[in-house]
């Protein structure tokens, strides 16, 4: 008699694209993740869908609507064994987790962004969260001494390089290009990039400024006067490329959202620019994709860009405001090591890999085994490591231990700060200027 399949779902708001389309990096690794999980003949994966219609189906994956206030009651009568959400903060709010857990459905919450202290206290009391899954190491490392960290492990987002052609141009072939990749919004930096430009130009007057992206994550905002993005946002960054006539500048090309097209444009860049200021980055999966298509990058060494960015021949700056002279830097540079970047890539995010790791997290819950306590990844020094996981030994040995606060206000002031520097700081100053 054979062991009856273990049925996995994974529950998405959004329609899976047809390929390789405007999506962001989270739905990417969802569904990345949720095919590679579907060749298990072990696994039966169903995705969820929040949208009107039921998604197409993405290989031998069953795909079905499912309204999200009825998620227990459709889990629960599917059979899941065990339901994965990508974290919202919305999962607390509207009580979705507490459903789920009365509902007695077995729950693997996957962080894409930074849980705050008091969501975390939600997810260490709630029996039927069986899992945390981080998406980089530094994010779990964030909590060591809460008690959310006995669940949590890590999985990176997985990255598919069959979506890399076989020859690509040298870095020496290619024009003095930088692209930026992303949403354009506040929190992923583009501001910054915009009014670095016109210093770029002034060391490297050839150089052309490429953006891609948009307003990915919503569709009620009010754009603003190019159609790029929200009204107020707009304006922000359009002031440092557009002359005084409020045309945009020659050397800047806005291309908005684009799906597998965007290939032939990465494809001559010289220097991509992700988020630059690295808030919100947790495995980002535009770092990857820039290296993957010759590209060298540059941005802040924050928490995600740690783990996706090789080192060697790419540029992590302490301050955004370094960002001008890495650019420069970097369109100047012509080693190519392309090969290295491959092997880098697939050795930490190859799909098979990250797949493996999910099936033995899925094993372990089934088998009813705790979460690995895991040693301090990187250094050290980096964000108090030491001192958490000498806070968490004293935790573990105190019969109070649990009332005592987590070191985790260190992370989340100094993200606050930096926030408040690189985003609120750029509003408030144009708002001064009149913008």
């Amino acid at each position: 008699m054979t062991n009856p399949k273990v049925r996995i779902a994974f529950y998405n708001a959004f329609s899976p694209p047809a390929k390789h389309g405007a999506i962001s990096g989270t739905e990417r690794a969802l569904f990345i993740t949720a095919v590679q999980l579907s060749q298990n003949p072990a696994l039966d994966i169903v995705m969820y869908s929040g949208s009107a219609a039921p998604p197409s189906p993405l290989h031998s994956i069953c795909c079905q609507s499912a309204n999200y206030d009825d998620l227990p009651q459709v889990a629960k009568r599917d059979g899941i064994d065990i339901l994965t959400l990508v974290y919202n903060p919305a999962h607390i709010k509207t009580g979705l987790l507490d459903k789920l857990q009365k509902a007695g459905i077995k729950t693997i919450v996957w962080a894409h962004n930074f849980i705050l202290p008091q969501a975390l206290d939600c997810l260490a009391g709630n029996r039927n969260v069986e899992r945390i899954v981080c998406a980089c190491n530094e994010m779990r490392e964030m909590y060591r001494d809460h008690p959310a960290f006995a669940k949590s492990v890590t999985i990176c987002n997985p990255f598919d390089a069959g979506i890399v052609p076989p020859s690509i141009p040298s870095r020496a072939a290619r024009p003095k290009e930088v692209t930026y990749l992303g949403a354009l919004i506040p929190s992923k930096g583009f501001h910054v990039l915009a009014q670095a430009w016109k210093a770029i130009l002034k060391a490297e007057p050839d150089a052309i400024l490429n953006v891609i992206g948009g307003n990915l994550y919503r569709s009620d905002v009010r754009l603003g006067q190019y159609g790029l993005a929200g009204e107020k946002y707009e304006r922000l960054f359009m002031r440092y490329l557009t002359d005084k006539h409020g045309n945009i500048l020659p050397s800047v090309k806005f291309h908005c959202l684009l799906g597998d097209e965007k290939d032939a444009i990465l494809l001559r860049t010289k220097a991509g620019v992700p988020n630059p200021t690295g808030i919100t980055e947790v495995c980002s999966y535009v770092s990857m994709e820039l290296q993957a298509f010759g590209a060298k990058v540059c941005a802040c060494r924050c928490r995600g860009y740690m783990e996706t960015i090789m080192p060697q021949g790419n540029i992590l700056f302490r301050s955004p405001s370094a960002l001008a002279k890495s650019v420069v830097r970097l369109l100047r540079d012509n080693g190519d090591n392309h090969p290295e970047v491959m092997a880098f890539l697939q050795r930490k995010f190859a799909p098979q890999t990250i797949g493996a790791q999910w099936e033995g997290v899925i094993a372990d819950i089934m088998a009813g085994r705790a979460a690995p306590l895991l040693p301090i990844v990187g250094s050290k020094l980096y964000r108090f490591k030491w001192l958490k996981e000498c806070s968490r030994r004293l935790k573990s040995i105190l019969p109070f231990g649990r009332r005592i606060p987590s070191l985790i206000f260190t992370d989340t002031l100094r993200d606050h700060l930096f926030y408040m520097r690189w985003v609120r700081w750029f509003q408030f100053k144009h708002w001064i200027m009149g913008g």
